[in-house]
């Protein structure tokens, strides 16, 4: 077997520092996380070893400390957490902090602020709340196409969208607006990772997709490969799909921004401990 693996696969910036930012308050002391600190259930549940758990409203914090985890939180969330009392530790993902930064600036001015995103994805949640209550959230052509003019217009969204969909999504919106801004929102890691998959897709009989599918980026890498050839998403070195694999085949291997290192190197492994196997690394 053939195993090619990208160069930019497991946990990205905003994940390990989240991770290191939970672990460093821990050990100062007691504390949580709002909401689950990033959607992988293997990490979530280390951290419950270690006696870090999440809790979902700030009502339900009794710990010295709280994390915001790397998705960020809206204004109120802040205010609600510094009436209890408790010591907030930030972990916002410094490319989500200039979203909700640059939202904040636009509804001050008086700008009419398109937010791109999933309304349920935590990330937008604490967006639309810098954003305020004149905020418009756009996820299909569908909402793009119902718009009424602007003037002027700003659109921002969420870092992990898919960079294909965003496009079309930018392209409807243009239509509706005579001045409009577009501030860089998908991450540099999210555009590198789907890049990959598309070249792993069009190489490979068969993509591995590591991670969780409670992630919207390991979705993604996912849904982009199951386009061009058979695809899994899965999580640890024991899904039963490794021992389906034809050993004559090429198979490729990412992970979503979530996705454990040594969950993939856990994979890789077992792969190696059941086939013949070449692995290579492959640049984009």
């Amino acid at each position: 077997m053939r195993v090619l693996l990208v160069e930019h696969a497991g946990f990205c910036f905003g994940v390990k520092n989240a991770i290191e930012t939970v672990l460093r308050a821990a050990a100062r002391g007691s504390v949580c996380t709002l909401g689950e600190l990033i959607h992988n259930r293997r990490t979530v549940d280390e951290l419950a070893r270690r006696g870090i758990f999440a809790v979902e409203r700030p009502q339900q914090v009794t710990t010295r400390q709280v994390v915001i985890r790397s998705h960020g939180a809206a204004p109120q969330t802040y205010e609600a957490l510094s009436r209890l009392g408790v010591e907030i530790v930030d972990a916002t993902c410094p490319f989500v902090r200039r979203i909700h930064e640059k939202a904040r600036s636009l509804a001050q001015d008086g700008v009419q602020i398109l937010v791109i995103g999933q309304q349920e994805h935590p990330e937008i949640v604490a967006t639309m709340g810098w954003a305020g209550p004149g905020a418009i959230l756009i996820d299909s052509l569908t909402q793009a196409r119902a718009l009424r003019h602007y003037d002027r217009a700003c659109v921002i969204g969420q870092t992990t969208y898919s960079m294909e969909k965003r496009d079309l999504l930018l392209a409807e919106i243009a239509r509706h607006v005579d001045e409009l801004e577009v501030f860089d929102f998908v991450c540099a890691t999210t555009s590198l990772r789907q890049k990959e998959v598309l070249a792993l897709r069009s190489r490979c009989d068969t993509v591995l997709v590591v991670g969780d599918w409670s992630s919207a980026n390991t979705r993604k890498l996912y849904e982009l490969a199951c386009q061009g050839c058979q695809a899994y998403l899965i999580a640890d070195a024991q899904d039963p799909v490794l021992a389906q694999l034809d050993p004559d085949s090429i198979c490729g291997i990412t992970g979503g921004a979530s996705a454990p290192p040594q969950a993939l190197e856990e994979i890789v492994a077992a792969l190696k401990a059941r086939y013949p196997c070449i692995i290579e690394t492959i640049a984009t």
